[in-house]
């Protein structure tokens, strides 16, 4: 049969439709692409600035890791403070912020002779005072209490295997987190301690704390912001994504 040069021209158009749509779509993607990149940037630039400065630290500590950047005298056994140096999974920030409450400001150091030289930093400059960590003397110890309560119903284990840091730091981690466990909700924490003579720390994944007196604590602020392990966790996530979505591009 003879070619027919309308039925190739129409051929011909609805090919040359079909490329316009693609490359359509594909210029739509590629825009969509650089936006979520830039607004990603924008982000983490933004969560890095606020790493930088301390912002959400202490005044005391804020001052000290200032000073530390700035490479003051004194201030090389400075490492960092704890919520700067530690990792959890997202469904255990709030648990291990609240077990660490106030000291997820302690401010680890390689010696003694570090806090000590900082703490002169701290009172010639009246700037804060701030709870140093020295590795050369800290030494964290275990409770019993602890162990005869594990597998129970509602506990989900110790506070310190839920956390991720360099091993030169877990003893000063330990310290703070030995005699904690992490507990499903209030009301198992609750249970626990009714049902125990003795218990150690109890903290849920909502936040909530039981003292080892029995003392409660938990609720939000109507302004409760992201918390300092939230931030790093996001700062590694962004870093990734836009990565990832630069290679797309």
């Amino acid at each position: 049969r003879a070619p027919c040069p309308e039925c190739e021209a129409g051929e011909a158009r609805r090919a040359r439709r079909q490329v316009d749509e693609n490359t359509a779509a594909l210029n739509s993607k590629w825009q969509q692409l650089r936006e979520q990149r830039s607004s990603m940037e924008a982000r983490l630039a933004s969560l890095i600035e606020l790493r930088d400065s301390y912002e959400g630290f202490a005044v005391g500590v804020r001052a000290v890791m200032m000073a530390k950047q700035r490479d003051f005298p004194g201030m090389t056994g400075i490492i960092g403070p704890v919520g700067d140096v530690i990792a959890t999974e997202k469904q255990f920030e709030h648990a291990i912020e609240a077990a660490l409450g106030g000291n997820i400001n302690n401010v680890i150091v390689e010696t003694a002779d570090a806090a000590k030289a900082a703490i002169t930093f701290l009172k010639e400059n009246r700037a804060g005072r701030v709870t140093f960590l020295p590795l050369d003397t800290i030494r964290p110890s275990r409770v019993e209490e602890v162990m005869n309560l594990q597998g129970k119903r509602g506990i989900i284990g110790l506070a310190i295997d839920y956390v991720q840091c360099e091993a030169k730091l877990m003893p000063a981690i330990q310290y703070l987190l030995y005699n904690t466990l992490i507990v499903e909700t209030i009301d198992d924490a609750i249970r626990i301690a009714r049902q125990e003579s003795r218990f150690p720390r109890l903290v849920t994944l909502d936040g909530e704390v039981v003292t080892p007196a029995g003392a409660v604590t938990g609720g939000r602020t109507q302004r409760e912001s992201q918390g300092l392990l939230g931030r790093t966790a996001e700062i590694e996530e962004l870093e990734g994504k836009v990565q990832q979505t630069g290679k797309t591009i």
